[in-house]
């Protein structure tokens, strides 16, 4: 009995496993993806029974809310067979965009297998659109570099200036003429923002040439809050060969290049500053110069290129050597926006002719400096150039004997009597000179002098002047600035007098005695006489 009921459930089972076989199928679907620019794919399918199958397909829509119909396909397919059927769709309304992605369900109904369903994508468009590459044209992404907080391809920010190398080769058998580069920048859910054409140029058969153009990340840049870029390039051009059965197409090639953009941080920079309504490039004044004592005016745009809103910032500006420390509150910035900032400053009286830096740092309401996730803080120098400071006006320069009398021979002191006539305190070297044929310099009083503007100070020279000079003499003295300039020579003129006897000396000085004296000499004389004469009678 127990043997009887085994055999009964063996049978049992195959006959289940048999009854399986016939009521149920396995299936296999495999599939091309279609094109943009073409109106069927083929799709392949088999099975391991005997069915009747029907595919059918979700409708796609643009952004028009036009659509890609797809025809529906009903066919039958034997056991272990496999069939390849032509799927036919329509696509003359459609407006493919760039970067984004379309795709459609595939529902496949077997009458014994089920319903199977699949996600069907098509390709993405190509930047050429439906144009071949008869001239066999190759273009390249060479080379990217960044001027802002991002990294070549790696990683971009809101704000960054991205030049790009593109590299064109002329692969094919023929000459290429009119070859056009275009780009557009695209957001990863197709949204284009920023594009461009560079001028047209031709490639002889096994040439190359480089192009570059640049363009910074500051269009519709709430697009990116959490995208990121897709960089499109080619290159048309025509086909310019008598010989070639192609002569006169068009002939494209492209490429295409995904950048992470980061927009999630907690980022506020700033941008476009403007100094005394002068632009700045990259924050440097380039052909403009400010002077001392001028008044500066600085403004700008802070940006908030993070996705999310920033509350009481603030910026700090600091120059030693300007003597400039201050606060700007700014406020409240929502994500993706700005706000205007400003600020003012006197420029010190005594600078020297140099470039000088005013660092600009932008503050959280934390008081933390906004850094980004690369470690980038939000710090700005802006540079500009301080000249003409030293417009130097010469100083005044008066000079008198101080001695009683220059006389050959003897000591001679002379004030001079120096006043600054600067706006700033000035440093000056008093060098005599031309002298040495007459004189020999003793002594100077002050040989380096600082002046307050305005004043004045006085310098004694004091000279030896040698024996048998006399008459007008002159030298010059000049007035030598901190820098090494002479910015005055003044002649100083001086009457040397002869040098007398003492005898000499004391008859000027006691003239009416002399006259006297020789008066009674005349007379001794004339009596000497007068008594010779008698004596001799």
């Amino acid at each position: 009995m127990n043997q009887k009921n085994i055999l009964t459930s063996i049978f049992g089972i195959v006959f289940v496993l048999a009854l399986l076989s016939f009521t149920s199928a396995t299936m296999t679907v495999s599939f091309q993806n279609p094109s943009p620019y073409e109106n069927s794919f083929n799709v392949t399918i088999t099975s391991d029974q005997n069915e009747s199958i029907s595919l059918s397909f979700s409708p796609i829509q643009d952004s028009d809310g036009d659509e890609i119909t797809f025809d529906l396909n009903v066919f039958s397919i034997n056991a272990n067979e496999t069939k390849t059927v032509a799927v036919n769709y329509d696509t003359t309304n459609f407006d493919f965009e760039m970067g984004k992605t379309y795709s459609t369900t595939m529902s496949i109904n077997g009458s014994v297998s089920g319903l199977e369903q699949e996600t069907v994508p098509f390709e993405r468009v190509s930047f050429c659109g439906d144009s071949q590459n008869e001239g066999n044209l190759d273009v390249s992404i060479d080379d990217i570099s960044v001027n802002g907080f991002g990294d070549e391809d790696d990683y971009w920010y809101l704000f960054d200036t991205i030049e790009v190398d593109v590299r064109v080769e002329n692969n094919g058998n023929w000459d290429m003429d009119n070859i056009e580069i275009s780009w557009a920048l695209y957001t990863t859910d197709g949204k284009r923002v920023d594009h461009g054409d560079l001028r047209d140029f031709e490639i002889r058969e096994g040439d190359e040439e480089t192009k570059t153009f640049s363009f910074t990340l500051d269009r519709r840049i709430d697009d990116f809050d959490s995208e990121d870029a897709i960089l499109y390039v080619k290159a048309v051009g025509e086909i310019d060969d008598s010989d070639s059965p192609y002569d006169g197409n068009e002939s494209c090639n492209a490429d295409s290049l995904n950048v992470d953009v980061k927009s999630g941080d907690d980022f506020v920079i700033l941008r476009n500053p403007v100094l005394n309504g002068f632009e700045l490039e990259d924050f440097t004044l380039e052909n403009e110069t400010f002077t001392c004592g001028q008044d500066v005016m600085v403004n700008g745009d802070v940006w908030n290129i993070g996705n999310d809103d920033q509350r009481d910032v603030y910026i700090t500006a600091y120059s030693k050597d300007l003597g400039i420390d201050k606060r700007i509150n700014v406020g409240d910035i929502d994500a993706f926006e700005d706000e205007n900032f400003d600020f003012s400053f006197t420029l010190p009286e005594n600078l020297s002719d140099k470039w000088y830096n005013v660092v600009l740092e932008v503050y959280d309401r934390h008081d933390d400096i906004f850094e980004n996730s690369e470690d980038d803080k939000s710090r700005f120098v802006l540079s500009f150039k301080v000249q003409d400071c030293h417009i130097v006006v010469p100083p005044s320069i008066s000079a008198e004997l101080e001695s009683e009398k220059a006389i050959s021979g003897k000591e001679m002191t002379i004030k001079v009597i120096i006043e600054n006539n600067n706006k700033y305190e000035s440093l000056y070297s008093i060098i005599p000179k031309d002298y040495e044929e007459w004189a020999t310099l003793k002594s100077i009083s002050g040989d380096i002098v600082r002046i307050a503007p305005g004043e004045a100070t006085e310098v004694l020279l004091t000279f030896d002047i040698n024996r048998k000079m006399s008459g007008d003499k002159i030298f010059n003295l000049d007035i030598v600035s901190d820098e090494g300039e002479v910015v005055k020579s003044q002649p100083i003129g001086v009457f040397v007098e002869e040098s007398r006897t003492k005898v000499v000396d004391f008859i000027k000085a006691n003239w009416k005695l002399g006259g006297i004296i020789l008066l009674n000499l005349i007379l001794i004389i004339a009596i000497i006489v007068v008594a010779a004469r008698i004596y001799r009678k």
